[in-house]
């Protein structure tokens, strides 16, 4: 019953909040490369925040220190992300804002990567000093890679639900079921903003989208939880399973780095180059390529735990993992080389 009033608040917190951000100008006007056709508000973020962190402190489902770290982390997100979402603020602010968010939450909250597992074949891999700026390293790639795929009405929700998830089944399947509380609290936040964000029947376009604010912080929450679930969890789950869960959005991201590299662009430059822009080209509609995405992140998350699960050793996880990631590469980005050439 609680986790349907997070639902419901989270729900209703959007729709409170729309005609606000129509008033103030909160919202994201149609131009260049999005997709969408209407000026939409910009609420879903801080709908889904607020609801979050007022569940985790009713319930008390968190240690204290646990949950006054995240709180501080997710206002900064939130606060400055809603900012930059009305004033576009300049990329090494972000960055800069991610990463005091990320110190936050591993010198505060205990939130660390410790090892990365038997990846070489050769033992566990411990960094030891390295843990601070690896982790740091990792929950902000994390962050950016999930940020990069709100580009769809009803993607990003729909993708951090089949994390969430999967989370939720790597937690029964390891018996290890101290972080399930805390994901349900953040899937029921992320579930009622979906509930404007999606294309429904008779629904043409996103009644709300959740911004920057909101795909920064949610890629934060779920890079922080995924450390977490196989950090805190030794025996039960192992590192490899936080890569299976940001598969789809980790393989997407650096695919189109390396191909930006390849053509002599920044790595970080807007374009039209995503796995959602791809499927559109070739002729899906939006929710269809929602429904792709979101069971490619599922079925890679759930091969990833499965293989976890049954004692599959890291080093092979790693090695279907890069396989993964180069089959990923050489079948997105094929189309564009034969683009390039037909246009010779």
């Amino acid at each position: 019953m609680v986790y349907v009033m997070d639902f419901a608040i989270s729900l209703l917190l959007v729709g409170l909040l729309l005609p606000l951000a129509r008033v103030i100008g909160h919202v994201d006007h149609p131009r260049g490369r999005k997709q969408h056709a209407n000026a939409t508000p910009l609420v879903g973020g801080l709908a889904m925040g607020v609801t979050c962190l007022l569940f985790l402190w009713m319930l008390g489902i968190l240690p204290p220190v646990i949950t006054r770290a995240y709180t501080g982390a997710s206002l900064l997100l939130l606060i400055v992300g809603a900012v930059d979402d009305h004033v576009r603020m300049p990329p090494w602010v972000r960055f800069s804002v991610q990463t005091a968010a990320a110190l936050i939450m591993v010198r505060y909250g205990g939130v660390r990567i410790d090892s990365l597992g038997d990846l070489l074949g050769q033992g566990n891999i411990v960094l030891g000093p390295l843990t601070l700026p690896f982790t740091v390293f990792a929950i902000v790639g994390m962050t950016n890679a999930f940020n990069m795929i709100d580009g769809l009405d009803g993607l990003a929700g729909s993708v951090a639900a089949g994390i969430l998830g999967t989370m939720l089944l790597g937690g029964v399947w390891s018996g290890y079921a101290n972080l399930m509380p805390a994901t349900l609290v953040l899937l029921a936040s992320v579930l009622g903003f979906l509930v404007w964000n999606l294309r429904l029947p008779g629904r043409r376009h996103a009644h709300a989208f959740m911004g920057d604010a909101g795909s920064t912080w949610v890629g934060f929450s779920l890079a922080c939880l995924a450390i977490a679930l196989t950090e805190r969890s030794p025996g039960t789950l192992h590192p490899m399973v936080a890569a299976w869960l940001f598969a789809v959005p980790a393989c997407d991201t650096l695919s189109l780095m390396v191909h930006r590299i390849g053509r002599g662009r920044s790595a970080f430059a807007a374009d039209r180059e995503h796995l959602h822009h791809r499927l559109l080209d070739a002729g899906c509609s939006v929710n269809e390529t929602v429904i792709i995405i979101t069971t490619l992140t599922l079925l890679l998350g759930v091969l990833g735990t499965f293989m976890d699960q049954s004692g599959v050793p890291d080093y092979v996880s790693a090695a279907v993992a890069l396989g993964t990631f180069l089959t990923y590469h050489l079948a997105v980005r094929r189309p564009h080389r034969e683009a390039v050439r037909e246009s010779e």
